[in-house]
């Protein structure tokens, strides 16, 4: 809908204009659910999230984009350094268009090593454990599986450390074991696939997204779910 930094081969972003003819102050906040979210133009709402806003910079003025500096599964950081997560000088993007997360084919790699030195250590993960990189048939490789609640609750929890200090986007299972309308009732599909560097809306959904362009910075903070919708 027009709300990223003017990039080329794309129209002057419709937000911009409205900054520019003093309509709105340069930040707009973003919340997502299931059943839609809401976009609130100016100063954030305190009432929208819990605690305080961790801010990120900015590193790119072509999209959202961000500096991904870990990624840790289970408490444990993957043996990925930043420059590998990262598409180099322009980081990576944030997206609210697009439904999944994606990284480079090496951090999906050592993120499906970690999943499966669980499976070692007696964890049950559902199409994962007995699945190896060379039978393609696991859910590192697109494929969707019925999963119980139990089953989910064997998964790990992710969290994605961005630059700027105390900035984490935890992910849980039940938000990265996504859902989509094409797959059977109670199957289950990875969030995560492979290719350039983006966080997508399930990276965004437990949260509250401010996007601050005039102080060029991202910031981030648990939203509250029950006033995440239009008309609030």
């Amino acid at each position: 809908m027009g709300m990223a930094f003017r990039s080329d081969g794309f129209s002057f972003p419709v937000f911009q204009r409205l900054v520019n003819a003093h309509e709105t102050d340069s930040v707009f906040s973003i919340c997502l659910s299931d059943e839609g979210g809401m976009l609130q133009l100016g100063s954030p709402d305190p009432a929208l999230y819990k605690g305080k806003l961790a801010w990120t910079p900015i590193i790119a003025d072509k999209w959202f984009s961000l500096y991904i500096e870990q990624i840790v599964v289970n408490g444990v950081a993957l043996p990925v350094n930043a420059s590998s997560i990262n598409s180099g000088s322009d980081g990576c993007s944030l997206d609210s268009g697009t439904q999944v997360n994606i990284m480079h084919q090496d951090v999906h790699d050592a993120l499906r090593s970690e999943f499966l030195s669980l499976c070692e250590q007696g964890r049950h993960l559902v199409g994962v454990c007995g699945y190896s990189p060379s039978n393609s048939t696991g859910l590192f490789d697109g494929h969707c599986f019925p999963m119980s609640d139990d089953d989910m609750a064997s998964f790990p929890d992710i969290s994605v450390k961005l630059r700027g200090g105390d900035v984490s986007l935890l992910q849980t299972p039940d938000t990265y074991l996504t859902k989509p309308d094409t797959v059977p009732v109670g199957y289950r599909c990875l969030g995560w696939q492979p290719g350039i560097c983006l966080l997508g809306d399930l990276a965004m959904k437990p949260y509250l997204s401010v996007h601050d362009i005039g102080r060029n910075r991202l910031g981030f903070a648990p939203v509250v779910r029950s006033r995440c919708k239009a008309g609030q």
